[in-house]
């Protein structure tokens, strides 16, 4: 088996677009088997395949001489029961909302290209990536985080695609020119284009999935909240999706960060300069291993779940979805929130009602 410093020397040799050398970056940070085959999948044509595979053999030896050590240490020593922290009694406040008047919405934008392993259903859908299924471990992992991210518990989810970014205005208005969509309320005077659509509700990114799925002929939906953590952690169990280091927080999103401190001097920020004092641009970071964009930071993310306690929480992979639903979960953080909001388990729900400035949505479909 090769060394680490000599896979490394071959990897750099390789000659591969920026954008799949990013995802290998991204997998290589994490370096767990998951993510390897994550990105496997999502550029199946790339050179650096190979790479990978040899990658996901050294980790295989080496889990399972981990689990031997295990269970030794297990016979050495007394099982110890873990301390269930209580539940909160509501649910964390929504962001404040931010509106401005209706715009109308703008011709149609000449598509983006297709990234290599992307696929797009019809003209206008947002671009896909397919995801493999897996188990993951759900909620408070790394120990730093709140009550209503535990009990902590094994998901099993099963393939499906995901966007490979989050919906932009672009996107957004080709329903809203063809009368399924109403308009986003507002851009707060960033601009449109291929920015993240907001100020749009739960209930409008229902209309617009339906739109998708009877433009597409592809079943589209939000994606469920444990699809998203699953997205969002892309292998990893770290407090971050990128990792435990906060100083990286600006290579792969968009957060308050330096800026924000200066406009905000309480606010627990990101010690570096993500470059962008608002939304910034569809794929202006670091994918992660399963190629995808800002599935942390820039905007905040409706899921299709209704917010509730994980003690009852579907384990399949389903979202939490009854009829009457007061409060429907957001993921993932946005540019104005700092540390704590961007860990992997953090969830936040606002009313399916609200339109916001931090918060838009990404979809997915079935196979």
């Amino acid at each position: 088996m090769p060394s680490e410093s000599e896979m490394m020397r071959a990897e750099a040799k390789v000659s591969v677009d920026e954008g799949v050398r990013e995802a290998y970056e991204a997998a290589r940070q994490v370096n767990s088997i998951q993510a390897w085959q994550a990105f496997k999948d999502a550029f199946p044509d790339s050179p650096l395949v190979a790479a990978a595979s040899i990658r996901i053999a050294a980790l295989t030896g080496q889990t399972k001489a981990d689990q031997e050590k295990t269970q030794v240490d297990k016979l050495a020593r007394p099982e110890q029961k873990s301390v269930a922290r209580p539940e909160p009694a509501v649910p964390k406040a929504s962001a404040p909302q931010s509106m401005r008047s209706v715009a109308p919405a703008r011709a149609a934008a000449a598509e983006p290209p297709l990234s290599r392993g992307g696929v797009r259903d019809c003209s206008g859908c947002p671009e896909l990536v397919s995801i493999r299924g897996g188990s993951f471990r759900m909620g408070d992992v790394s120990g730093t985080g709140e009550a209503d991210e535990l009990p902590l518990r094994t998901v099993n989810i099963k393939p499906f695609y995901a966007g490979r970014y989050e919906v932009t205005f672009d996107e957004w208005n080709r329903c809203v020119r063809s009368g399924a969509c109403p308009a986003a309320e507002s851009d707060a005077g960033w601009g449109e284009g291929r920015r993240p659509v907001i100020n749009v509700s739960w209930n409008d990114a229902q209309r617009y999935t339906q739109w998708l799925s009877r433009q597409s002929g592809k079943s589209y939906r939000l994606p469920s909240e444990s699809e998203f953590e699953y997205l969002n952690r892309a292998g990893s169990e770290a407090e971050y999706p990128w990792g435990s280091n906060g100083a990286s927080a600006c290579t792969f999103a968009n957060v308050a960060d330096v800026q924000a401190k200066r406009r905000k001097p309480k606010w627990s920020t990101f010690a570096c300069d993500d470059g962008n004092p608002f939304t910034a641009t569809a794929g202006s970071y670091r994918p992660n291993a399963f190629g995808l964009f800002d599935v942390s930071g820039n905007v905040w993310e409706w899921t299709q779940d209704c917010y509730a306690s994980y003690r009852n929480a579907p384990t399949d992979g389903a979202a939490h979805n009854p009829r009457n639903c007061a409060r429907r979960v957001v993921r993932g953080g946005s540019w104005s929130d700092a540390r704590r909001n961007l860990r992997s388990a953090d969830r936040t729900a606002s009313a399916p009602t609200a339109r916001l400035n931090i918060v838009g949505l990404r979809v997915v479909r079935e196979p």
